[in-house]
């Protein structure tokens, strides 16, 4: 079974949307321009991150993402 890949920015542990949504985040949120965009950018594109308004929530009793922030129990 593979797993979703999605991108969550560790800046501020937001899900982000693929394509333009990536640029757009890093631009707006984070003021990234330049090099450092286009860095974030390149590295994205070769990742295949999916929409993670798209993608399924785990099941109930699923073990938790260390990584995200624990919501309301």
């Amino acid at each position: 079974l593979d797993e979703p890949r999605i991108l969550i920015c560790l800046l501020c542990r937001q899900a982000v949307r693929p394509g333009r949504g990536i640029e757009t985040h890093f631009r707006n949120m984070h003021k990234y321009t330049g090099d450092k965009l286009k860095a974030v950018l390149s590295f994205c594109d070769k990742q295949g991150f999916q929409d993670p308004t798209k993608v399924p929530l785990p099941a109930n009793g699923s073990k938790a993402i260390p990584q995200l922030p624990k919501l309301g129990g």
